[in-house]
């Protein structure tokens, strides 16, 4: 997986390679590790490599191995795996309510047709309007909330993903 290099200091492409490599690689190794890095930032210009630019680096033979004991890593990981969590027990949440929302939603229809087999509606025709307006409502708020938890889920999704894009950077 490809990692990154932010520049410290203005320099070049041997610099860079100074920086990255280890300082036993073969020739051609370096070589190609420069090829490699190149290839991955082909908007970036070699010749002067300004602080505060960020070089992607990719996968290849020869570069330094990152530090496990990586601070800001170990930082990122536990922010990550905060929001993560976090974002779990959202979904959990808003999972348990859709389930609440649509067991007392089957409990009121049932209701709504008890109601209707009375016969009383027929003999009021408002309150057969008023019972199947409440059906209709009950109906459309139950596409409503399945829709925003799909929207949640989706989200939490997308949300992930780019947190975990975001690790990749650091």
């Amino acid at each position: 997986m490809p990692n990154v290099f932010v520049a410290q200091d203005r320099i070049n492409l041997e610099g860079l390679g100074d920086a990255l490599l280890l300082s036993r690689v073969s020739a051609k190794n370096r070589q190609h590790a420069l090829l490699e890095i190149q290839r991955a930032n082909p908007g970036l210009h070699f010749d002067r490599i300004d602080p505060g630019t960020v070089v992607v680096v990719p996968s290849v033979e020869g570069l330094r191995a990152r530090s496990t004991e990586d601070p800001i890593g170990v930082a990122a990981d536990d922010q990550i795996q905060r929001l993560t969590d976090g974002l779990d027990g959202l979904t959990a949440a808003a999972e348990q309510g859709e389930g609440d929302r649509k067991a007392e939603t089957t409990r009121q229809l049932a209701a709504l047709d008890e109601f209707l087999a009375t016969g009383v509606p027929n003999q009021v025709p408002e309150l057969a309007q008023i019972a199947d307006s409440a059906r209709s409502t009950l109906k459309r708020d139950a596409t409503a909330g399945r829709v925003q938890l799909n929207s949640l889920r989706a989200a939490r999704d997308t949300w992930l993903e780019q947190l975990a894009q975001l690790r990749w950077l650091l």
